[in-house]
């Protein structure tokens, strides 16, 4: 300190200035602007790169599913295989987990330590009293002293913060997941309709033939042959309507996936589904098990935590901060040196409006955890309700059918001697197809009301083939799109 501010002929040495300037150079940061990423868009032609034969989606599933596939690409893609694709690529899981970054961030932010404060003045004076000199530098180095607690509470904010977007990422798994299931439950039900609408196309043209011949021979009258193209004609109708649903399950299919719908073109889905998928649930098990594992109420509870934080936060911000710190003078060539402080007297404010605000925010976030709470018992409860009615649903559809088809074989039975005319049997065939129609309609709406369950308590009714992934990584990080 006395070779910086040792003065000569009564001025301070520009190398003095030089060194000040240079130590409030570095303080202040070596680097003076840091752009960060850039963002980067994903355009068309990426999007259109998006494809299920990338190796890089290889070797993501197969760290996951923990065995090597081949061929790649498989000739066979179920559930699980397509829930990963969609881990991979929806851009969802990417917006959860930069946010996750973000939050990760933010305890590094809240755990730092307050720099100190470097303080200094220079004066000249312009009649110095003979024999001293006409300089005076003042410099003083605070260290600022937080009030207890404050730190500790700030980090345990930030930390709880940090578990709320992790769980984020895990409710938006689950979310992304879902939705690919909806869509295989669609597409399931879509191609078993087209199906069924194709054989049922038959028996109405087969039927309509028959019949046409016959009214040739005056076996029929011209209304009854009249009524037969009407009837093949709506079926042909419903066969369009069919496949277009069909297409449309494609796209939603890659909706999930967030892929292009080409690449839905040509894959072969192992859906799964079990034909007969009866199961018992217990009400009290499902609440409670969603009650204790549901990630939007774990994030909700962290939410609360923070909001807690926040309030030790303020109420120790009543006590204010000090600073405290050696100072050094030079006044006309005499040299001081010292222990400055300063303190913010609380005499118009104690940080009461900040602490009633974040005492509201706790208020608020424990009533937003009851309302999740009611929310969940009511999702679990209405998933349930649905999934016993779709059952009713679905042993009824499948009573109906089984008589139908007992009704099929009398008639065919009997067509043996000529008892029963051929059209009757034609009717019982489409009514058999019918009936097949709407238990597939049922099995699929019991199938949902599983789903819907599965949703409610945020966990697979069945053993999954593989174990969670680490949705905090981003998949794509090293890889393509």
């Amino acid at each position: 300190m006395r070779m910086l501010y040792a003065p000569r002929n009564g001025r301070i040495r520009p190398a003095a200035l030089a060194a000040a300037f240079l130590i409030f150079a570095m303080a202040a940061g070596c680097s003076m602007l840091d752009r960060g990423p850039s963002p980067s868009s994903l355009t068309y032609s990426d999007f259109e790169t998006r494809t299920l034969d990338n190796p890089h989606l290889k070797e993501f599933i197969e760290s996951c599913l923990h065995y090597n596939i081949s061929p790649w690409p498989p000739t066979r893609w179920d559930r699980t295989m397509l829930t990963l694709a969609a881990y991979y690529y929806h851009p969802d899981l990417d917006t959860a987990r930069a946010q996750w970054q973000e939050a990760r961030a933010a305890v590094i932010t809240a755990s730092r330590r307050p720099n100190p404060v470097a303080d200094s003045r220079y004066q000249s004076v312009s009649n110095p009293e003979p024999g001293t000199h006409s300089s005076i530098v003042d410099s003083n180095l605070f260290f600022p002293i937080e009030a207890p607690g404050k730190r500790k509470h700030r980090i345990a904010q930030a930390e709880n913060l940090r578990e709320a977007a992790r769980l984020n990422i895990e409710r938006t798994a689950w979310q992304v997941g879902s939705r690919v299931r909806h869509s295989l439950i669609d597409l399931h039900e879509s191609e078993e309709t087209v199906t069924l609408l194709r054989r049922q196309v038959a028996l109405q043209e087969e039927n309509d033939s028959y019949i046409e011949e016959g009214a040739s021979r005056g076996e029929f009258s011209p209304l009854e042959a009249t009524i037969a193209r009407i009837s093949f004609g709506d079926a042909r109708l419903l066969l369009a309507q069919g496949e277009k649903q069909l297409s449309d399950t494609h796209i939603q299919l890659a909706g999930a996936l967030s892929m292009p719908a080409a690449e839905m073109e040509g894959i072969t889905i192992d859906f799964g589904f079990p034909d007969d998928p009866s199961t018992s649930f217990s009400l009290r098990d499902l609440r409670r098990h969603a009650l204790q594992t549901r990630s939007d109420l774990m994030a909700a509870l962290s939410d609360y935590a923070a909001a807690r934080s926040a309030l030790q936060v303020e109420l120790a911000a009543r006590f204010p901060d000090i600073q405290i710190g050696p100072g050094f003078e030079y006044d006309q060539g005499l040299e001081k040196w010292g222990i400055s402080g300063s303190i913010p007297l609380p005499l118009f404010d104690r940080n009461q409006g900040p602490v009633a605000e974040a005492r509201a925010r706790v208020e608020a976030a424990a009533a937003r955890c009851g309302a999740l709470q009611a929310q969940i018992i009511g999702e679990v409860e209405g998933a349930l309700a649905a999934y016993s009615s779709a059952r009713a649903e679905l042993d009824a559809a499948e009573g109906l059918r089984e008589g139908r088809e007992r009704d099929l074989n009398f008639l065919q039975a009997m067509t043996r001697p000529g008892e029963v005319k051929r059209l009757a049997v034609y009717d019982a065939r489409l009514l058999v197809n019918t009936a097949s129609i709407s238990r597939l309609s049922a099995l699929s709406k019991v199938r949902r009301t599983a789903a819907l369950i599965e949703d409610a308590v945020q966990e697979p009714l069945t053993p999954w083939e593989w174990t969670p992934p680490a949705w905090e990584r981003n998949p794509r990080r090293g890889g393509g799109r």
